[in-house]
């Protein structure tokens, strides 16, 4: 039988990877969280519409 193949099983590598890669993710999530909570508590977000506002306020001619 041709199909009849079995593969080599990978049980003990497969499940060591997620030690790795779960606090890897977890630490992730931190540092993104941390990031976004600088972000907030510093200010970046209190005013989003002056910058836009801005550029629809331009009195600059076209000649400048």
């Amino acid at each position: 039988m041709r199909g009849a193949r079995s593969r080599p099983v990978l049980t003990g590598a497969r499940m060591e990877i997620l030690y790795l890669l779960i606090p890897l993710s977890l630490l992730a999530v931190v540092a993104i969280a941390a990031a976004f909570c600088w972000a907030v508590f510093s200010g970046q977000y209190d005013d989003t519409d002056q910058a836009a506002q801005a550029v629809l306020e331009d009195d600059d001619g076209p000649g400048r």
